[in-house]
């Protein structure tokens, strides 16, 4: 009899198959597993790297899902990711943990001035969700109209 892993297991398992197709699959099931996938944690922080960008997009949404205590840390690096679609992924994702996001705050925005309209945008209203950021951000554009 053939014993078959649980499915975080086997998830983990196929995030470092050779295959690209079959680590993005991996990270969609962590992400539709949802905080049930928790173990999964360090293997997600790990495709955050990975050589392809999609699977690294597909390891953002998981963490996202997955809603580990360290996700906004995690995610902070990916604002600097070569391609614009992990930038502009990551900076939508800070954006929905709100006030946990807070330390991404100048992370940011420096991201506001990013060469890609979509990563601008997605920072800008990932800080309008962010409170103690939203407030700094409204303070600082009054100062610079004033001046």
């Amino acid at each position: 009899m053939v014993r078959q892993l649980n499915p975080v297991a086997r998830f983990c398992s196929e995030l470092n198959h050779g295959d690209a197709g079959m680590r993005f699959r991996a990270c969609a099931g962590l992400s539709a597993l949802g905080r049930a996938a928790r173990a999964a944690l360090p293997e997600l922080h790990r495709r955050l790297t990975d050589e392809v960008f999609y699977v690294r997009e597909a390891a953002i949404d998981a963490l996202a899902s997955v809603n580990g205590p360290d996700a906004c840390a995690a995610l902070i690096p990916c604002l600097s990711d070569p391609h614009w679609r992990v930038r502009e992924r990551a900076a939508r994702v800070l954006g929905e943990l709100r006030a946990r996001a807070a330390p991404a705050a100048l992370a940011l925005r420096q991201a506001l001035c990013d060469m890609d309209p979509a990563v601008r945008e997605a920072a800008a209203l990932a800080l309008e969700k962010i409170p103690s950021a939203s407030s700094t951000m409204l303070a600082h554009s009054h100062t610079t109209i004033a001046a």
